[in-house]
């Protein structure tokens, strides 16, 4: 048996392999859409999987002979380990007189498996006209927030299989060769990179959990700082498939969660009628460049939800989580504004967070 690489001369025999992940949901029953890998073959094993290559692919010439081109298709279930193989795809690997290259087919696939039920990427996406500093925390840790976003600029990050954590932006940042330095707003520390530590309030949240069902939110629980949103991307890279959400029908599954209203003019001049004067932040040159959240600015238990305002049943929502509500309806505004502000998606390959989106 021979085996080339991709890079390599035309080969022999050309196994172009499909895959597409699916999930059985609650209520509706529906397939996600194809998500498409790659293994490069060489001749060193095992094989590395590649996730941004446009398909998988195996490359083979069995005892160096000449095969023409043949198709494989197989579909993978998420929420199961059984493999559906077609009938030509299993006259396909009959027609292999090696018996250890049928073995090696299979196991390629099988050894890829358990790394398919994830691969989501999470797209920063730079909307505001100033530059914003991206702050990261989570587990497992990301380690990607060490970097400045420029007004229209994006970048792309990659979370870990089961990644939970937060993502912000940190406004008007000062750092030096080494990487300390502060932030206006979002301060992690004082470093650029806030190595898994989370944003000094008041800052607007997006926040994540990650596995076969993602959960994601828009919390201003810790105040605001400026505009978010979160979008779901499926795998042909547009806004996933909207869905009636499980439970209490409020929010659509794969929705947009976020606040896309100026409650204030991070990092400018002025604030908007949105804020009460006594959450208002300022900087030391009397900017407006946040907004509190009542429990952050008044450490109350019936605006914290602690002590004995500890459950949803004690804890209801304040004159001024309202404001916050009002101005953004689908962010979290106080501990228990669960059932209008959580979202889910199943079969998402990506989720783009753009601060100061347009409304």
């Amino acid at each position: 048996m021979c085996l080339e690489s991709l890079d390599s001369a035309p080969l022999s025999l050309s196994l172009s392999l499909s895959l597409s992940l699916s999930h059985t949901h609650t209520h509706t029953h529906k397939q996600a859409q194809a998500q498409k890998f790659a293994y490069r073959c060489s001749r060193t094993f095992p094989l590395p999987l590649l996730w941004r290559c446009p398909r998988l692919r195996l490359y083979f010439t069995p005892s160096c002979e000449a095969f023409g081109d043949l198709k494989l298709e197989l579909d993978l279930g998420v929420c199961t380990t059984v493999m559906a193989v077609s009938a030509s795809g299993l006259s396909l690997l009959g027609s292999f007189a090696s018996s250890s290259l049928r073995i090696l087919i299979m196991v390629l696939l099988l050894e890829s498996w358990p790394n398919l039920v994830m691969c989501t990427t999470f797209t920063l996406s730079n909307d505001c006209s100033y530059e914003v500093w991206p702050g990261v925390s989570g587990s497992p840790p990301l380690g990607e927030s060490g970097f400045v976003l420029e007004p229209g600029q994006s970048r792309v990050l990659s979370p870990p299989s089961g990644w939970s954590g937060r993502i912000w932006a940190r406004t008007d940042c000062s750092f030096d060769g080494t990487g300390r330095g502060s932030c206006a707003t979002g301060d992690c520390g004082g470093v650029l990179e806030c190595g898994g530590a989370g944003g000094a309030p008041p800052v607007t949240l997006a926040e994540f959990t990650l596995g076969g069902k993602d959960f994601y939110d828009v919390s201003l629980v810790d105040g605001y700082n400026l505009p978010l949103t979160v979008s779901a991307q499926s795998a042909g890279g547009t806004s996933a498939d909207l869905e009636a959400a499980a439970g209490s029908g409020a929010v659509p599954s794969c929705g947009t969660a976020g606040c896309t209203s100026n409650v204030l003019l991070a990092g400018g001049a002025g604030a908007g009628a949105m804020c009460p004067p006594q959450l208002v932040q300022t900087d030391a040159a009397g900017r407006v460049i946040a907004c509190r959240s009542a429990c952050d600015a008044f450490a109350a238990p019936q605006f914290c939800c602690t002590g004995a305002f500890s459950t949803p049943q004690t804890c209801g929502p304040s004159s001024y989580s309202e404001l916050f509500k009002s101005a953004c309806p689908t962010a979290y505004s106080y501990a228990y504004d669960d059932p209008s502000s959580t979202f889910t998606c199943i079969g998402a390959t990506g989720y783009t967070i753009t601060f100061c989106p347009s409304s």
